[in-house]
C-alpha cells in the first residue's frame, strides 16, 4: 500500500512539481531509484509469500480447521446455561440462537440471570469450570501446536491472534473459578475479591469472540482449498476402484 501510495505521488507531481525535478536532478535520480527498489522489494516479498503460503496450504487450511472446532467447542460451554430442548440441533443453528439471544434485550438479561444462577450453586459452578478447564486444555494444546505455523503467514497471524484472545479470555474466566479472583489480581486496583458480574460479563463476551471466530475461520480454511478440490482429489484417486470389470 506504501509503494502504491508514494508511487501514486511521485506520478502526479509531474503536474505540480516539474519544475523541481528539472531543477534537482540529483534528488530526481535518488527518489526514482528509492521508488524503483521499494515496489521491486515489495512485489517480490508479496509473490514469494502467496508462493510459499500456497506450499502449504493444507496444513494451512488443516490448522484452521482445528481452530474453528476449538471456538465451536469455547461457545458451545454456554449450552450448559439454559436447557431448552429446541436449542439442541446442529451446531450451525445453535450458533445462530446464541447470537440471537446475546443481541436480544429481551432474552439477553435472563441469560445473564440464569448465569448468575449457575454461580451461586456449587455443583453447577464446580461444572461449570470442568466444562471451561476442557476448553482450556485443547485451545492450549492448538497454541503450541500451531503457533509457529500461523504467525508466520501475514494472512493467518491476525487471525491466530484473535484464538488467543479467545483463549486468554477462557483462561481467565476458569481461573476466577478455580481460585474466586481473577488473574493478576494482586497487581491489580482495586485488590481483593471481584463479585461475579465480572465473570458474566466476560464470559458473555467470550461466547461472542468464539461465535464469530468459529464462522470466520470456517470460512477461511474453506477458501484456502476449497471443498471442490477435495472432491475432484478423490476421484481421481477412487477412479480405478469404478472401472467397468471384464
Amino acid at each position: 500500500m506504501l509503494a502504491v501510495v508514494l508511487l501514486t505521488v511521485l506520478v502526479s507531481s509531474d503536474f505540480y512539481a516539474r519544475r523541481f525535478w528539472i531543477d534537482h536532478p540529483a534528488t530526481t535520480g535518488i527518489l526514482a531509484a528509492l521508488t524503483v527498489v521499494l515496489i521491486s522489494v515489495t512485489v517480490i516479498e508479496a509473490v514469494l509469500n502467496r508462493r510459499s503460503e500456497r506450499r502449504w496450504r493444507l496444513l494451512a487450511q488443516y490448522a484452521l480447521m482445528e481452530l474453528a472446532e476449538a471456538a465451536q467447542d469455547a461457545w458451545a460451554v454456554l449450552a450448559i446455561v439454559f436447557h431448552d430442548d429446541n436449542s439442541r440441533g446442529d451446531r450451525a443453528t445453535d450458533s445462530g440462537r446464541i447470537t440471537e439471544i446475546l443481541d436480544s434485550p429481551d432474552r439477553a438479561p435472563l441469560l445473564k440471570r440464569n448465569l448468575e444462577a449457575i454461580l451461586a450453586e456449587s455443583s453447577k459452578r464446580d461444572e461449570l469450570r470442568r466444562s471451561l478447564e476442557e476448553a482450556l486444555d485443547t485451545s492450549r494444546e492448538l497454541i503450541s501446536r500451531w503457533a509457529v505455523v500461523l504467525t508466520g503467514s501475514s494472512s493467518y497471524s491476525e487471525l491466530f491472534d484473535r484464538h488467543v484472545e479467545m483463549i486468554g479470555r477462557i483462561h481467565g474466566l476458569w481461573y476466577f473459578l478455580a481460585y474466586g479472583v481473577r488473574r493478576g489480581s494482586q497487581f491489580r486496583r482495586p485488590g481483593g475479591a471481584h463479585r461475579d458480574d465480572w465473570f458474566v460479563d466476560n464470559f458473555l463476551s467470550m461466547t461472542r469472540i468464539a461465535v464469530r471466530l468459529e464462522h470466520e475461520t470456517w470460512a477461511i480454511a474453506l477458501s484456502v482449498v476449497p471443498p471442490d478440490w477435495w472432491d475432484l482429489r478423490t476421484d481421481e484417486l477412487a477412479a480405478p476402484a469404478h472401472a467397468p470389470t471384464r
